[in-house]
């Protein structure tokens, strides 16, 4: 697959976009108007890449994220998919607007659903169900779809690059 060197800058992005946030800070900080945007929160608890709690330390708020491409269409383009994993310590589940991890969810969905932030296309969800990744954690898990570019040629080299 090639052009696999976008995708440290896409998640780059989704790190930057979701600790800039204010709902989704003050979500997982658990207090209200928390400075944004709060980078301390990468590689704590917001990751990108799949991370598992301690069961017995944890207690917080996570939001893990990850993009592969279950598709090279052509030379041109491909598919990829970023999905998102929100779970929350089931001591802070609740709050007094909801589940804690469908606020989340309901915040990543304004923030990126039809998005043109990634890719050459419009993010579209495809996918959305229920997660517990360990144990007293639960949550919810997003999935999205978008087109990008596949380079065609390396360096202007047709005989390199993706194989149709």
């Amino acid at each position: 697959m090639a052009m696999l060197c976008e995708l440290k800058e896409f998640r780059s992005r989704i790190n930057e976009k979701l600790c800039s946030d204010q709902t989704i800070v003050d979500l997982i900080n658990d207090k209200p108007n928390s400075s944004i945007p709060d980078r301390d929160l990468m590689y704590k608890q917001i990751f990108p890449y799949a991370y598992t709690p301690d069961a017995v330390k944890d207690t917080g708020t996570f939001i893990c994220h990850r993009i592969y491409v279950p598709e090279v269409m052509n030379k041109t383009f491909k598919n990829m998919t970023i999905a998102f994993y929100v779970f929350v310590h089931q001591d802070n589940i609740r709050t007094s607007k909801g589940l804690r991890y469908d606020l989340i969810a309901e915040r990543i969905e304004d923030l990126f659903n039809g998005s043109f932030d990634l890719g050459v296309g419009r993010m579209k969800l495809y996918g959305f169900n229920d997660i517990s990744p360990a144990p007293k954690f639960h949550g919810v898990s997003l999935e999205y779809t978008v087109t990008d570019l596949n380079r065609p040629t390396i360096n202007g080299n047709s005989g390199t690059g993706a194989k149709v």
